[in-house]
């Protein structure tokens, strides 16, 4: 074996170097003796000490909870109990200012309850529990506002009051709008079927049926109506006036209804078996306009309380004629509104096809105060009973007035309207179910109408019309106030078995109910 001596470690000596050379070799040696010393195994490990882990109080943000809104309905356990709202309006001004007063039934201790308010600003939010104050935070969450209570509150009965300001838009036909007619500005509502929530916050939805009270300040020129009469009406020196509402009877967010501005009254005498009063309301100067509606109205009413055998449900009858050119009908208890073309005719040269056309959408708008205002339905998917049947009735009821209009081909002429819409291959059911807010907007179309009276019709003639009638009545005698949805066996109601026909197959088919 040859005798080798160790060789000695190898030591550049970069003075031999050029020094252009030295300044370009140097990072490169510190660069791979870096990675020699990389590259060699690692030491074992030294025992050490356990480390103890660290902890820290978590902030407010890591500590609050994950804020879900609820969802294309609120919960159900949360419920309204009344409502006060004081609004000052002003048409001019798109802006406006309120405050309201919402009476909750809370099952258990909460941090957050959630309501219904869409283009609101709020201003101040506080819970009152037991007389006391619980500052509350605010944050809109799309169409939803979630109020946040620096304690908790609940169980039981709370208040929580909020103020704030929303706009009342011009060339708008929804929530709180404003109209330009002949150089004067006016303020009306329309809230069926999602905007109430841009007026107030709310349980915008039509199973929380609650009394309200509205309070108006409005300018002295101006007029303010709302769904009940005038309870007190006080003047300040700075030219404002405020009127304040009757409580009305419990009703659904949708059905509220106000308007201010320079209307006239038309006085149409009483109608009804309570002999309520009966006013046309016109934009000013239009007085004149009324004649048709003011006669028709009262002999309409009348039949209505005949064939429901009961009286028209409420204190007041004002029929609204709203400024502007949109169209339709609103069936607002106490305050029904109507688009002025259809509701005002000439004083001369007035054409029939106006005035029948008026009759049937006023026979229409009042037969829901007694079905869908009286009796509500539970949620938008039975949308199509409550609309059928008014459309069903009002054919009834004006043919019984004015037999020579021929009512009975008018409704096979809107059946017909129905067959063409039922053939296309976006055709859907009569009760259109309900998945997303879209859904809504979309039932108000000819199949819930026009589909749904004719079904109606069919339904009528199977069980005979006096026996469809007896079940009507019974139904609103037993669920009056309460909402309504279909569970029941239409036989229940209409009394089919004593007509000795079996009610197989209709299960789900029309009026049957549930109480709240």
């Amino acid at each position: 074996m040859e005798n080798v001596r160790p060789r000695a470690p190898f030591v550049p000596r970069l003075e031999l170097l050029p020094v252009r050379c030295r300044h370009f070799l140097l990072p490169l040696l510190v660069l791979c003796l870096g990675a020699c010393a990389g590259s060699r195994p690692p030491a074992a490990p030294t025992p050490s000490a356990p480390v103890r882990p660290v902890t820290r109080a978590a902030t407010p943000e890591e500590a609050a909870p994950v804020l879900t809104p609820p969802g294309l309905r609120l919960s159900p356990a949360v419920r309204p109990v009344r409502q006060t709202v004081t609004l000052e309006l002003d048409p001019r001004r798109e802006l406006f200012s309120g405050t309201t007063d919402i009476e909750i039934e809370l099952p258990q201790a909460t941090h957050e309850v959630w309501l219904h308010g869409e283009e609101l600003s709020v201003k101040d939010a506080a819970f009152i529990v037991a007389g006391a104050r619980v500052r509350t935070s605010t944050l809109p969450i799309g169409d939803m506002l979630v109020f946040l209570p620096r304690e908790a509150v609940g169980p039981g009965t709370v208040i929580l009051r909020v103020a704030y300001t929303g706009r009342a838009r011009a060339r708008e036909s929804s929530g709180v709008y404003r109209e330009l007619d002949a150089g004067r500005w006016y303020t009306m509502t329309q809230f069926q079927p999602l905007a109430a929530r841009r007026a107030f916050p709310c349980f915008d939805e039509p199973a929380f049926k609650i009394p309200w009270r509205l309070t108006l300040r409005v300018r002295e020129e101006d007029g303010a109506f709302a769904n009940s009469p005038v309870e007190a009406e006080t003047h300040g020196p700075d030219g404002w006036k405020t009127v304040r509402f009757q409580t009305t009877p419990p009703l659904p967010s949708y059905l509220v209804a106000f308007a201010v501005g320079p209307f006239q009254a038309v006085d149409a005498g009483v109608a009804g078996q309570r002999r309520v009063p009966v006013r046309m309301l016109v934009p000013r100067g239009r007085a004149a306009e009324t004649a048709w509606a003011a006669r028709a109205t009262p002999p309409l009413l009348e039949q209505l309380e005949t064939w429901f055998g009961t009286p028209y449900p409420y204190a007041k009858l004002d029929v609204l004629a709203l400024p502007g050119t949109q169209g339709g009908a609103m069936e607002h208890p106490g305050l029904i509104t109507f688009s002025a073309p259809l509701m005002l005719g000439p004083v001369e040269g007035d054409s029939l096809w106006r005035q029948r056309y008026f009759a049937l959408t006023q026979a229409h708008e009042l037969a829901h105060q007694w079905f869908g205002n009286l009796v509500t339905p539970a949620w938008w998917d039975d949308l199509w009973l409550n609309e059928s049947f008014a459309d069903w009735l009002a054919y009834k009821v004006v043919t019984q007035w004015k037999p020579e209009w021929r009512g009975d081909v008018r409704r096979v002429e809107a059946r017909g309207d129905a067959l063409v819409e039922d053939r296309l291959v976006s055709a859907r059911s009569v009760r259109q179910p309900i998945e997303v807010p879209g859904d809504v907007h979309s039932a108000f179309d000819g199949i819930t109408y026009n589909k749904g009276a004719a079904v109606l019709a069919m339904f009528e003639s199977w069980v005979g019309p006096d026996v469809f009638q007896q079940g009507v009545r019974r139904y609103l005698d037993a669920h009056a106030k309460p909402r309504f949805v279909i569970l029941d066996q239409v036989g229940e109601q209409t009394g089919a078995k004593r007509t000795g026909r079996k009610s197989r197959g209709t299960s789900r088919s029309a009026l049957c109910a549930q109480k709240t």
